[in-house]
């Protein structure tokens, strides 16, 4: 298989937009950036990853301000002490 046939068939991503490395002991052994089209032999317990070459916006979850939030974090410090 392609590394674009791996991102866009088991990824689910768009291959012009990400792009597979393989990982090996934690750590990256291998990128196919810009080898989107060039064959991979894959073996039994390769590891791979998709990189993004986009900004990945990341959030922090709604704000939590309420009365009832703010009373009850205050019950918590108090059995806490």
């Amino acid at each position: 298989m392609t590394p674009d046939e791996i991102i866009s068939e088991f990824g689910g991503k768009d291959p012009s937009t990400n792009y597979l490395v393989r990982i090996e002991g934690g750590h990256q052994e291998a990128s196919y950036r810009d080898q989107g089209s060039v064959p991979i032999k894959l073996h039994n317990g390769m590891h791979f990853q998709i990189i993004s070459l986009g900004p990945t916006p990341v959030s922090d979850g709604p704000i939590r301000t309420s009365v009832g939030y703010s009373s009850r974090a205050l019950k918590l410090l108090s059995i806490a002490r």
